[in-house]
């Protein structure tokens, strides 16, 4: 039964020059040990996180870095304690990293993180690493389907790598035809697409679903496999606690300002867009009004980054 004891960790995420990421394996003899981590520990009372990164990393790794920006922070509930992980990416300063304390690291990518076996706590934290910082939300898609199709190649070429196609003027059958066709580009393009659920109700092979609102308060359990990824869009705590309660990877949190396409919705604004992250154990993207000048500050707020239409779309 659980104590209701907080400890507060800070966790780095340290990249090398070939993009991979260093973990380290708890050693016997400590709580889960032979899992593998991301470098960090507690932060101690009279420390920040910054502090206590540079502290760890120098006791545990015998190197020098520094805080960049926050990644994510995730509240996680052991049946013994609740551990607070104050997420940072962090840059190598000076140094080559040992372990000092006998424990076995490794440099990974991004791709061999899902090989190993982490704490549940660390979870999010693959899935915030897995996942870009931009969300391209299509618009409806008009007559001219190839020239739609064109678009989103050009978005794919200007660094977009995931895509909600959401077209809710087409018919289910032809929403799938047309969702086979992007599918095809962007398993070539090496680009995750999300169906929207309110459009489609099967899906394809490779890609993975985004649950409006009005779905996800229809379901009781995940939808798909865990293999497949699953997002959904939520306005407020009851339904962020909903997408939580069915084990989705993400969420897009809207509208936080302002915008010409709902016009009738009240934003969130930036302060419960804040509660809404902090409140979250998977990555958040903000959505509504935002555009690319938003991003630090989706950032410095808990967020993983911004979703939208007129921000990633080619003439928009």
């Amino acid at each position: 039964m659980a104590d209701n004891k907080i400890i507060k960790v800070a966790v780095g995420v340290l990249f090398d020059q070939d993009d991979k990421i260093l973990v380290a394996c708890r050693p016997k003899g400590l709580h889960l040990e032979g899992f593998w981590e991301f470098p960090g520990g507690k932060v101690e009372a009279d420390e920040t996180t910054a502090g206590a990164l540079q502290r760890e990393f120098e006791e545990e790794l015998g190197i020098q870095i520094k805080p960049q920006q926050p990644l994510i922070s995730i509240a996680h509930q052991y049946p013994e304690k609740t551990v607070l992980l104050d997420v940072w990416r962090v840059a190598l300063e000076s140094g080559q990293a040992f372990g000092k304390e006998g424990q076995e690291i490794k440099w990974l990518a991004k791709s061999q993180l899902v090989e190993y076996t982490f704490p549940e706590a660390n979870q999010s934290i693959i899935k915030a690493l897995q996942l870009p910082n931009d969300y391209l939300i299509t618009p409806e898609c008009g007559a001219d389907k190839e020239q739609f199709i064109k678009k989103i190649d050009h978005a794919i070429q200007q660094g977009v790598e995931l895509i909600q196609l959401r077209s809710k003027n087409l018919s289910t059958d032809d929403y799938l035809s047309l969702a086979k066709q992007v599918s095809s580009l962007c398993q070539k393009k090496g680009v995750q697409l999300m169906l929207n659920s309110d459009c489609a109700s099967e899906s394809i092979a490779g890609v993975g679903l985004h649950l409006s609102s009005a779905a996800l308060s229809r379901l009781k359990t995940r939808p798909v496999d865990k293999t497949v990824w699953c997002a959904a869009s939520c306005h407020n705590e009851q339904e962020l606690a909903q997408a939580l309660a069915l084990n989705v990877d993400f969420v897009c949190c809207s509208p936080v300002l302002p915008t010409p396409s709902h016009q009738d919705a009240d934003p969130i604004d930036w302060q419960q867009f804040a509660a809404l992250c902090q409140r979250s154990t998977v990555p958040v993207y903000g959505l509504g009004g935002l555009n690319h000048s938003h991003h630090k500050q989706v950032v410095a707020l808990g967020g993983q980054g911004i979703a939208g239409i007129r921000a990633f779309w080619p003439g928009e």
